[in-house]
């Protein structure tokens, strides 16, 4: 298993150009994008082509021939394979048949914007891509876990993605890596109402890892909220009084407004 560039040819190890020279094939995710790359280091190999949706069949084809007594080096698109790239199947089928496996270590997207995020790297809980249905649960589910929370995003998506990760997180801290190690790599930081106003004025491009600081439980307490919430909602409407009290409070708008909106039944009752 082989790490390859994430943005920049020359992030590329030693060990790697040797390995991808010396194996009989090199099983790559697309075909003509890891052609350029081994045609800048001159590096003439067989490749064959093993993605998503190949993959089932695959990674018995590619098995059979190690057990052929050939060699096979796996390399995605970009990084380290298996994180959000096929691969996994291909691992399975060695481990089955007892085929070694070495791992040739390199670029990895992940560690490096978590590297440089400015938000607390341990622990931390990568999720891959946010999907496109049932992102408000799956984030409701990450919001118990405390940890940085990282994961893939479309930049057509991203300040929609960021508006539902702050009514369910908070106004908490968060960073956007952007393009890492290519000519416009970006790496914003701040709290995520002020992440959402950068990309809303500013149209993001290119590859986006979005992190999202959940280390911190929060501690404000249901005596706090309830009280902060009654005093708001004696001039303010109940949209404004949770703006209001989730931003001060930190707290994800979902839980502020759920229990607004039990406190109004509650304060209805007693006026009865």
């Amino acid at each position: 298993m082989v790490a390859t560039p994430i943005g920049n040819k020359w992030d590329i190890t030693l060990r790697a150009l040797q390995t991808l020279q010396s194996v009989d094939w090199i099983a790559a995710e697309d075909t003509r994008h890891s052609q350029k790359l081994l045609n800048f280091y001159g590096i003439d190999a067989k490749l064959i082509s093993y993605h998503d949706h190949n993959e089932m069949g695959m990674a018995g084809k590619l098995a059979g021939k190690i057990q052929g007594g050939e060699s096979v080096a796996l390399i995605s698109d970009a990084g380290t394979p298996l994180i959000s790239d096929p691969g996994y199947r291909l691992m399975q089928a060695c481990v089955a048949e007892n085929i070694p496996i070495h791992i040739i270590p390199g670029p990895s997207s992940v560690i490096a914007a978590l590297a440089i995020s400015g938000l607390p790297p341990i622990p931390f809980h990568f999720v891959g891509f946010l999907p496109q249905k049932g992102r408000s649960n799956k984030l409701l589910e990450w919001q118990k876990l405390e940890a940085t929370i990282m994961f893939f995003e479309s930049p057509m998506r991203l300040v929609e993605s960021l508006q539902k990760c702050l009514d369910v997180f908070g106004d908490v801290d968060a960073a956007i890596a952007r393009e890492l190690t290519k000519t416009f790599e970006e790496m914003q930081r701040g709290k995520l109402s002020t992440l959402i106003a950068h990309y809303t004025a500013h149209e993001p491009r290119g590859e986006v890892t979005v992190l999202i600081d959940n280390s911190h439980p929060i501690s404000t307490s249901a005596t706090d909220l309830d009280g902060m919430l009654k005093k708001a909602m004696e001039f303010m409407t109940v949209k404004d009084a949770v703006e209001t009290v989730s931003h001060e409070a930190k707290l994800p708008k979902r839980q502020v407004y759920k229990r607004a909106l039990e406190l109004q039944k509650e304060m209805h009752g007693e006026a009865e």
